[in-house]
């Protein structure tokens, strides 16, 4: 049995974004996105911002992992620091 999801999702998503992906791509530009929970209403480009810093900050994780790194030296490292400082995407048109 195939999942519907893997027809739709590219291969940097991880199972758990392949929902998110699916959701981008039947977004139109204007769409308004109302989340079960979390973030506020968005726009479409703030679900891509969020799946862009997820990625990121896995494939950081990942190469980490891949130099041999510890849970506390990663967690050390602060792999989500670069995304700290961004304001929240504005909803507004």
């Amino acid at each position: 049995m195939v999942c519907c999801w893997s027809i739709h999702c590219s291969p940097r998503s991880l199972t758990a974004l392949c929902p998110l992906e699916v959701a981008i791509d039947l977004a139109g530009r204007d769409t308004k996105v109302i989340p079960g929970h979390g973030l506020a209403v968005v726009w479409r480009d703030a679900m891509v911002e969020f799946l862009d810093m997820t990625v990121d900050v896995r494939d950081t994780v990942r190469m980490l992992i891949s130099e041999g790194k510890t849970l506390d030296e990663v967690m050390a490292l602060r792999p989500t620091t670069d995304y700290h400082a961004r304001p929240a995407t504005d909803c507004g048109g």
